[in-house]
């Protein structure tokens, strides 16, 4: 395809610039490639300003573009999720304001019911994860940075588009750089009610192919957030975050069974603070305690999704308690130490009705030592505890998990070379061993996984002359993994977790960004992996639902300021997949797949009002998601937003 072509065209333009020693961030200057603030030593990628502010854009959509992300999106509305490094979803923390909202109904964290157009800026880090993250595994985490509070401004939005797509937004805000609020509120309404081509289950005879028109896919969400921080002493605050969410949805089943008349009502709760009490004599203490809530019933009067019954009703909760103790032992070298409580618990009542509970603590901490100016160590390890049980008593520790890593950098006229290693152990999570969520069922024989992982890249920043500037991450990584949780699709439509045995997954990633002027842009993603199966009685086998290649290429023109209009902008996105194997012995293919979206977006009178229109999948390419499921084809949105200070 021709937006392909963009793919060597960037990365040409990256390695060619003209490149002076001095960095790319300078005093005043947006840098081109922004820096994770939780953790710089392991491999990330911030994604933040215009790609945010445009109206209508998911969560789903934001990290589809970022290297070493596989996102599984069900279409506008429909619950979508993300994954890092061929790791699962429910192996990829997702966190809100630095709380994580995967539930235990799914494991999973859902991008459709995250309100994008009230987020800062979203932080990316691949294998590796952050102390300050609840989990450290193989699939590193993605934190989702709310708005900060600094003015007071009330914001509308709204969206139509097509397939019945509906969206009203308000955002408003009080406060100064001392304290306040952000509140939002969203509700979204689709009926995805779209045209596909039901191949009849022989994709290579065209004869029996009809077109149809999706059925039982429309989707319903209700979400209000409050996030709110007021100051402490000695230069500590307050950050409480609140949310409650609602979804009324179809559940469509596949193409060849599909579901008329199942149904999801889940709701999700979510409430958290952190106090961060200041700094005394080099020494920080935060404290902080969360609790989350979910629900989901699924009604099944047709017996289509194979529960076993008419319904079924999973419920969900988790509270969890924090400290977190930072220390400064020098001008070189900093100290964290960190301990987590945490109960969670699942309840279904479908066919049988079963419980389960878990009780999970961790210590853990971190040191970064600086060498000079140039080079740097970090190092971290933590032991967690779970005791699972499906009994009314619940066990204090029944599985250890250890993690630990260490990772080293040096930077030398403005490269940075980076490497290090990390081994984990990752407990299912009780949706895994016990869960069901309609096209997902759970299983109690799962085990713990248990891996390590190696990995080096450079980065580099430069300016040219004529303003160009060039940005390039480049990551090479191996992971090992016992018992790595894998899903399976059954001939009934839906998937279930099981351990493949051992696994290695060899890989690459790129991210390369070029600014050739304030006006135009341009941005390479591509992600490679060989995740193969190593146990001796599937040696070779590939691991299923993991692309071997994923490449994104971006394009951006802007005008310069005129009269009322700010800035006027064209993005054209591109994104391609390789095909995947869906059965253990890879018999099965779910086809390669590319898209390519448009947008175009108005910015006027000081950024009080946007204006936005969107074309998504613009060549009509047919699309399926992981379990084979139809996604639209061609789609228009617009979206307005006004802004009042």
């Amino acid at each position: 395809m021709r937006w392909l072509l963009l793919s060597p065209l960037t990365l040409s333009l990256v390695t060619a610039t003209p490149a002076r020693a001095d960095d790319v961030s300078v005093v005043g200057e947006r840098p081109l490639s922004p820096r994770a603030s939780r953790d710089a030593a392991v491999p990330s990628t911030v994604v933040d300003g215009a790609r945010l502010r445009v109206p209508g854009v998911t969560a789903a959509e934001v990290l589809r573009g970022a290297p070493g992300v596989s996102v599984v999106d069900g279409g506008a509305g429909a619950v979508s999720t993300a994954a890092v490094r061929g790791a699962t979803s429910a192996e990829t923390p997702v966190y809100v304001g630095g709380i994580r909202v995967n539930d235990d109904v799914g494991g999973t964290a859902d991008l459709s019911a995250l309100p994008l157009f009230a987020m800062e800026r979203v932080e990316i880090y691949r294998g590796h994860a952050p102390l300050v993250a609840d989990r450290l595994g193989i699939g590193g985490a993605i934190f989702f940075d709310p708005r900060r509070v600094g003015r007071r401004e009330l914001a509308y939005g709204a969206t139509i588009g097509s397939f019945g797509a509906r969206e009203s937004r308000l955002r408003a805000s009080v406060g100064d750089e001392d304290g306040g609020a952000v509140f939002a509120l969203r509700t979204s309404r689709q009926t995805n009610d779209f045209e596909y081509v039901d191949d009849g289950g022989t994709a290579f005879d065209a004869r029996d192919d009809r077109v149809r028109r999706r059925r039982n896919a429309d989707s319903s969400i209700v979400d209000a957030w409050a996030i709110g921080r007021a100051p402490l002493p000695r230069g500590g605050h307050l950050d409480v975050v609140a949310s409650h969410a609602i979804r009324d949805a179809g559940v469509p089943g596949n193409a060849l069974s599909p579901a008329i008349r199942a149904r999801q009502h889940a709701s999700r709760t979510l409430l958290a603070a952190r106090g961060h009490l200041g700094e005394r004599d080099g020494v920080e203490l935060s404290l902080g305690t969360s609790a989350l809530s979910s629900s989901s019933r699924y009604d099944d009067p047709y017996f289509e999704l194979a529960l076993g019954a008419p319904g079924a009703t999973v419920r969900g909760s988790r509270v969890e308690q924090t400290a977190d103790v930072r220390a400064e032992l020098g001008p070189q070298t900093t100290l964290r130490a960190d301990a987590r409580l945490a109960h969670e618990r699942l309840a279904i009542d479908a066919a049988t009705t079963q419980a389960a509970r878990r009780m999970f603590s961790r210590v853990g901490g971190a040191m970064t030592a600086h060498l000079g100016e140039r080079a740097r160590l970090d190092g971290l390890a933590a032991v967690e505890c779970h005791g699972t049980s499906t009994g009314d008593g619940a066990r204090a520790c029944d599985t250890m998990a250890p993690s630990a890593r260490a990772m080293a950098s040096a930077t030398y006229l403005g490269v940075t070379a980076y490497g290090g290693a990390g081994r984990y152990t990752r407990v299912p999570t009780l949706g895994e061993r016990f869960g069901v969520t309609g096209p997902v069922r759970g299983n109690p024989a799962l085990t713990p996984e248990r891996g390590e992982i190696v990995d080096a890249g450079i980065r580099a920043a430069r300016r040219g002359t004529g303003g160009v500037r060039a940005a390039l991450d480049l990551a090479l990584f191996a992971q090992w993994t016992r018992e790595l949780v894998t899903y399976e699709r059954s001939s009934l439509g839906f998937v279930r977790p099981y351990n493949t045995g051992a696994a290695r997954t060899l890989g690459a990633e790129l991210d390369a960004r070029v600014e050739l002027s304030r006006h135009l842009s341009a941005w390479l993603t591509a992600t490679a992996l060989e995740p193969r199966v190593t146990t001796e009685d599937r040696a070779g086998d590939l691991v299923p639902f993991r692309a071997r290649l994923t490449v994104a290429p971006s394009i951006r023109a802007a005008t310069a300021p005129w009269g009322a209009l700010d800035e006027l902008a064209v993005t054209l996105r591109g994104w391609h997949q390789a095909s995947r194997v869906v059965d253990r012995r890879g018999l099965v293919l779910l086809p390669a797949q590319q898209r390519l979206d448009a947008e175009a977006e108005a910015t006027l009178l000081d950024a009080r009002l946007r204006v936005a229109v969107r074309v998504a999948n613009a060549l009509g390419a047919r699309l399926v998601d992981t379990l084979g499921y139809p996604l639209p084809g061609r789609a228009y949105f617009a979206s307005f937003e006004v802004v009042g200070r």
